[in-house]
């Protein structure tokens, strides 16, 4: 696989499948979100606590425009009962191919883990299996491309894997001299 994308900073990916994406709000800010986001070519879903909203579209690549929200992740769910089972061939196969859909569409250096247990020895194999697979450089307090692990919310059973698709979050605005 290629250690990282080719494409430009703000090249638009290309349509792919249908995706399910979470997007971070701030708290207060879920009505003035799910209103904006009725402007972009995206199904609203139901569920999603206060910080949250679930969408699904094919288009993802155009949500970097978004102002009322803090970051868009690409979610996969995976049908484990535990971690070490995204260790697996068919669910890393799975994960490498979400991991690809987002390195298409931006320009990644590194990555970090936000999961409970980060530090355990299945999640630093995790972390070593993707970074070989990639090309990718970990850095667990920098790293550009945010992997978010937790237990399925959207489901009944399994884990979900959520990639932010930008190496910033949205709220890190370009013409600012300074993110506080």
């Amino acid at each position: 696989m290629p250690s990282r994308s080719q494409a430009s900073p703000r090249a638009p990916a290309v349509a792919a499948a249908p995706g399910k994406l979470e997007a971070e709000v701030l708290p207060g800010l879920k009505p003035a979100a799910r209103l904006e986001l009725t402007s972009y070519p995206a199904t609203l879903l139901p569920g999603g606590d206060e910080e949250t909203i679930r969408l699904k579209s094919a288009h993802w690549s155009r949500f970097r425009a978004l102002r009322t929200v803090v970051a868009v992740y690409l979610l996969e769910h995976y049908p484990v009962p535990r971690p070490k089972g995204l260790l697996g061939h068919q669910q890393f196969t799975r994960l490498l191919a979400q991991l690809q859909r987002v390195l298409a569409a931006d320009r990644f250096e590194s990555f970090r883990l936000a999961a409970a247990g980060r530090d355990s020895a299945v999640f630093q194999r995790l972390i070593g299996a993707i970074g070989q697979a990639t090309g990718l450089r970990f850095d667990p307090d920098e790293g550009e491309l945010l992997l978010r692990i937790r237990p399925a919310a959207w489901q009944a059973a399994g884990w979900e894997v959520l990639a932010r698709l930008t190496p910033r979050p949205l709220s890190a605005r370009a013409w600012r001299v300074c993110n506080l």
